[in-house]
């Protein structure tokens, strides 16, 4: 019976391991259908994973989506659609195109961070807002995060 035992827990351990999921760096669909258009980076660094999905109310009528990917040495990139997010820091005076829309760059030294916000739409239309922030990352990697957005 022992053997048996063991023999079942083995399998059900297996059965399982082939269930997990792969880890994954796609975004993936909007959470809600009311959830704004996710940004959808085409270059993510290496090591760097999915940690948290999420969704708020942002309007009447809409969801403001948010993706935060983080790297186990504490760097993180944040991807926000219908909403500015989080935004710290101060403008640069530095301007980037994102996605086809001008957007302003921001900086906060002190925590080793920085962000795009912009506009996509009028700020009466739902989803008109986006942003981008990253901790850890050179201004280097950081644009070349941003030309890799769609």
């Amino acid at each position: 019976m022992r053997a048996r035992s063991r023999l079942f827990g083995g399998l059900l351990a297996l059965v399982l391991a082939g269930c997990a999921a792969p880890a994954t760096t796609s975004p993936g669909p909007p959470i809600s259908p009311r959830a704004c258009p996710l940004l959808n980076p085409t270059l993510i660094p290496s090591g760097f994973e999915i940690a948290e999905r999420s969704s708020v109310e942002a309007g009447e009528d809409f969801l403001a989506d948010t993706v935060i990917y983080r790297h186990p040495d504490g760097r993180f990139l944040a991807f926000v659609s219908g909403s500015p997010g989080p935004i710290g820091g101060v403008p640069t005076g530095q301007r980037v195109m994102v996605r086809g829309h001008d957007a302003e760059i921001f900086r906060e030294a002190s925590l080793n961070e920085l962000a795009v916000i912009w506009q996509e739409a009028s700020a009466y239309e739902p989803c008109h807002l986006y942003s981008i922030s990253v901790g850890g990352l050179t201004v280097p990697e950081f644009m070349e995060i941003l030309a890799g957005v769609r």
